[in-house]
């Protein structure tokens, strides 16, 4: 009696998630929202109007949020703001289903003049995705879906399986998949159908591939919680597996790499690839990850960066001026449409950088690579 009890509760809880997830799902594909078009044939019904004339090309200057895991308040806002970005795009991982976090981000991006493009990571999935997350839940699953309350917060920003474009920017933001976990298995197989409408890695690539070919821009900037497969296969590579009995293996996402290739073979450039997941420092302290990688992007003769930006925590103070720093990676996106730099940033909440770690620069780009050798300057200012 207590199994079949059980099994009717389990029931009626699928029940419920099912219907409220898919009611949030329709919701989206019909749904207007400020500034954006969305562009993929997914999301048939797009948001607000933007010209159709081709746009003129100039420096985009982007602010990238990594994982945030609950470390989001109003010093970053106000730290995001005075950096004045043309685009700020969230990687997700806002805390374990903390709608709080995401009404903040969601509030910010509505509020804001520059453009805004969201993905979810695993974390916020945390009490739903999987049976042993749902047993450990703090609220009441019977009454509440938090994953379907962040969908409905951010579903004017959430660019996952879409290409999504903005006013005056002169590329497109295509999405990977939102809650990937990583790794070579199509896990939590129900959540991704009840939640994503996703059946299966086949279904996933066939979904970015259609965003892609619905960019309206000839380049594309990929965004997505998890980086692509073929980064390396080593614990400290930019998606490698670092825990576990024997560390190592690629855990990017596959469907994610095929999108690239689809992009590039459809004559896109992909001057940036926006991920986290991974985070900077390595399971047990043994080291720091490699955050950048760049690739050639076959079609041009330049690259394409690969940047992780999951750097955990991501608030810590001045030891000098005891002033608490937030931390963003700031990129600039040339009139050439490729990268002309990365940073990783800690910034106060007026947005002054106080040190500043060069990644990438591309501003003299010969043929050859231009990684730039890591450089770490304080700024006093």
């Amino acid at each position: 009696m207590k199994t079949l009890a059980f099994l009717s509760s389990q029931w009626r809880l699928r029940t419920v998630l099912t219907r409220k997830c898919w009611t949030v799902r329709n919701s989206n594909e019909h749904s207007t929202c400020k500034r954006t078009r969305t562009t993929s044939s997914s999301v048939p019904v797009s948001c607000n109007s933007v010209k159709q004339a081709a746009k003129q090309r100039r420096p985009v200057r982007l602010i990238c949020v990594g994982d945030i895991h609950g470390q989001w308040d109003e010093e970053d806002e106000m730290a995001l703001r005075s950096l004045k970005p043309d685009v700020a795009l969230f990687v997700g991982d806002y805390g374990d289903e903390d709608v709080r976090i995401t009404r903040r981000i969601a509030d910010l991006a509505d509020d804001v003049s520059f453009a805004v493009g969201t993905v979810f990571g695993n974390h916020d999935a945390f009490f739903t995705a999987s049976n042993g997350g749902c047993r450990r839940a703090p609220y009441d699953k019977s009454t509440t879906c938090r994953v379907s309350d962040q969908i409905e917060m951010l579903r004017c920003y959430d660019v996952s399986y879409r290409s999504v474009s903005f006013d005056n920017i002169p590329f497109s933001v295509c999405g990977g998949r939102s809650f990937s976990a990583g790794g070579p298995y199509w896990k939590y197989k129900t959540f991704f159908r009840d939640f994503v409408g996703v059946f299966n890695l086949k279904h996933s690539i066939n979904k970015m591939i259609q965003a892609v070919m619905t960019a309206e821009n000839d380049g594309v900037v990929f965004l997505s919680h998890n980086g692509p497969t073929e980064l390396g296969d080593k614990p400290w590579d930019p998606c490698g597996k670092d825990w576990g009995e024997v560390p190592g293996g690629d855990f990017g996402d596959a469907d994610l790499r095929v999108a690239i290739e689809e992009a590039r073979n459809l004559g896109k450039r992909v001057p940036l690839v926006v991920f986290g997941h991974m985070h900077k420092t390595l399971f047990k302290g043994s080291g720091n990850r490699t955050m950048v990688k760049t690739e050639p992007d076959r079609n041009t003769g330049f690259e394409t960066l690969m940047l992780n930006t999951a750097i955990f925590p991501r608030h810590t103070v001045d030891p000098v001026t005891r002033r608490s720093l937030r931390n963003f990676h700031l990129v600039q996106i040339g009139e050439g449409g490729y990268v002309d730099f990365a940073e990783e940033i800690w910034v106060t909440s007026d947005g002054k950088i106080r040190e500043s770690t060069s990644l990438y620069s591309g501003l003299a780009m010969s043929g050859s690579s231009s990684a730039a050798a890591v450089e770490v300057h304080a700024e006093t200012r």
